[in-house]
C-alpha cells in the first residue's frame, strides 16, 4: 500500500490561495461575460415591436428669463425633433433655479412642442428638488403638462397657469386676474379700472393681432405673489408671429406708419414709440382698442406711491420702464407682456 506524506501548513496555505486565485479568475470571466452580454442586448431592438424608444431631455442648473432664454430654445428644439418618434422624458432633477416667467414659457412651449396633448407621466425620480416641485405644482407646470398630476389650491399666492382663447378672452376673466392684484396689493379702486382697461388690451392684442387665421388664438396667463420681496407680477404670452411682424400683416394706417418708422430708425425705436403713442382713431371708433400706451399708464400711475416695472418681449428686443428698450440675449417667439407691482415706497 502505498503512503502519502502529509501536507505541511505550507502546502494549505499555497492551495487555498491556487482554489482562491482559480476562483476569482472564474468569477472575471463570467462577469465579463455579462458585461459584454448587456451591451450586446442593448443595440439590439426591444422584443415587442410597438414599443417607442426614448429621448431624455435634461433641464439643468439656472434658468432665468431673460438671460436663459436660449437654453429654452435649445430644450425645445431638441424636443420638436424628437416628439413624433420617441417618447419624450424631461429630467428636472438637476435644476438648481427658475423663474415664474420662465415656468411660464416652458409649459407654453412644451405644450406647443408635443402637439397640445397632456403626454407627460410625472415620475418622482425626475423631479427636481422639494422647493422648486412645490412652486412648480402650485403655479400650475406640473398640471398643465402631465396626465398624472395632482390638483394643488391650496396655495393662494399664485394665479394659476392657464390658456384661454376664443370667447372665453371676452367674458369676465378679467375680472378674476384685476381681483388677484388688488387683494395682494392692496391697491386703491382708482386703479382698477386703469388695470382693467391694460387686461383688456393684452388679451384683446392676442385675438386680433398675435396670429394669423389659420392657428387657435391663445393666450396664456399667470400671476404669482412674491411674499419675501412682497411683489405682485401678473404675465400674458402668446406664441404668436410678434409684434413687428403683425404690424406688416395688417392694413392699418398706424400699422403701416409703425412699419416704415422701423424700416428707417429701427425696431427699437419702433417698439417704443408703440408703447408710449396714442391711437388717433380711438376717438372716432369706441369699439377700438386703447393700444399698448394703456399698459405704460397703469406704471406711471403706481410709480408715484411704489415701486412698479412694465416689461414687454417680442422677437430679441424688451421694453422696460425701468431700463428703456434694449436687445436681450435671444429670441422670444411671439409676444410676453409683464407687470411687477412692489410694496410701498
Amino acid at each position: 500500500m502505498k503512503k502519502y506524506k502529509k501536507i505541511t501548513s505550507r502546502g494549505k496555505r499555497f492551495l487555498r490561495h491556487y482554489d482562491r486565485r482559480s476562483t476569482n479568475e472564474k468569477y472575471k470571466k463570467f462577469s465579463r461575460c455579462n458585461i459584454i452580454k448587456k451591451r450586446y442586448i442593448s443595440k439590439l431592438p426591444p422584443k415587442n415591436p410597438f414599443t417607442v424608444p426614448k429621448h431624455n431631455i435634461d433641464i439643468r442648473g439656472n434658468i432665468v428669463f431673460p438671460r436663459n432664454i436660449n437654453k429654452i430654445n435649445q430644450k425645445i428644439k431638441d424636443m420638436q425633433m424628437h416628439a413624433g418618434l420617441y417618447k419624450i422624458c424631461v429630467n428636472h432633477r438637476h435644476l438648481d433655479e427658475i423663474d415664474n416667467t420662465s415656468i411660464l414659457i416652458l409649459t407654453v412651449l412644451i405644450n406647443e412642442a408635443m402637439c397640445n396633448i397632456k403626454k407627460f407621466q410625472k415620475n418622482k425620480k425626475l423631479s427636481p428638488k422639494k422647493e422648486i416641485d412645490e412652486r412648480l405644482s402650485a403655479i400650475g407646470y406640473w398640471e398643465a403638462l402631465c396626465v398624472n398630476h395632482i390638483s394643488n389650491n391650496s396655495n393662494l399666492d399664485y394665479l394659476k397657469i392657464a390658456s384661454h382663447c376664443g370667447k372665453e378672452i371676452d367674458n369676465g376673466l378679467h375680472i378674476k386676474i384685476v381681483n388677484f392684484v388688488l387683494e395682494k396689493t392692496e391697491l386703491s379702486m382708482k386703479y382698477k379700472d386703469i388695470f382693467m382697461d391694460a387686461v383688456f388690451e393684452a388679451m384683446a392684442n392676442a385675438k386680433e393681432h398675435a396670429y394669423d387665421d389659420s392657428k387657435d388664438k391663445k393666450i396664456w396667463l399667470m400671476g404669482a405673489y412674491n411674499e419675501k420681496t412682497k411683489e405682485t407680477e401678473i404675465i400674458f404670452y402668446d406664441i404668436g408671429i410678434g409684434i413687428f411682424q403683425s404690424l406688416e400683416y395688417s392694413e392699418t394706417k398706424f400699422a403701416k406708419y409703425l412699419n416704415k418708422f422701423a424700416n428707417m430708425f429701427g425696431k427699437k425705436k419702433a417698439l417704443e414709440r408703440l408703447c408710449t403713442t396714442n391711437l388717433s382713431k380711438y376717438k372716432k371708433n369706441k369699439r377700438r382698442g386703447l393700444g399698448m400706451m394703456v399698459y405704460k399708464k397703469l406704471i406711471d400711475g403706481l410709480s408715484a406711491e411704489r415701486n412698479a416695472i412694465l416689461e414687454l418681449y417680442s422677437d430679441s428686443l424688451c421694453y422696460s420702464t425701468n431700463k428703456g428698450t434694449h436687445a436681450i440675449q435671444g429670441n422670444i417667439k411671439g409676444t410676453l407682456v409683464r407687470w411687477i407691482i412692489g410694496e410701498k415706497k
